[in-house]
């Protein structure tokens, strides 16, 4: 569980899914993972790609991994490297009080 294992995943599921062209939505870890594959590969996006929502018993719910989460937390803070820029267009939404964007 790395950001460019995320990333390597979703660029091998996309095409088979027939999502390719699709628009990549991500939260926290996915939208780094999105960012991270935007700067690997220069994909036009047009879908919207969700796995962790999930509908139990008629509600929607988050499915989490914690246990991966727990495991691979050092490489999930941390976004690896890039020596090359992104220069498309790009969306960051982020909540009113949020501390983590400033």
């Amino acid at each position: 569980m790395s950001y460019e294992a995320m990333s390597q995943d979703v660029q091998d599921l996309l095409p088979q899914l027939g999502l390719v062209p699709c628009v990549l939505i991500g939260h926290s870890m996915g939208g780094r993972t999105a960012m991270l594959l935007a700067l690997q590969r220069s994909i036009s996006m047009r879908q919207f790609l969700l796995t962790n929502l999930v509908e139990v018993d008629g509600r929607f719910t988050w499915r989490v991994n914690l246990d991966a989460l727990a495991q691979h937390l050092d490489k999930i803070l941390n976004f690896p490297p890039r020596p090359e820029t992104y220069s498309g267009p790009a969306l960051f939404l982020l909540g009113g009080n949020s501390q983590f964007v400033l």
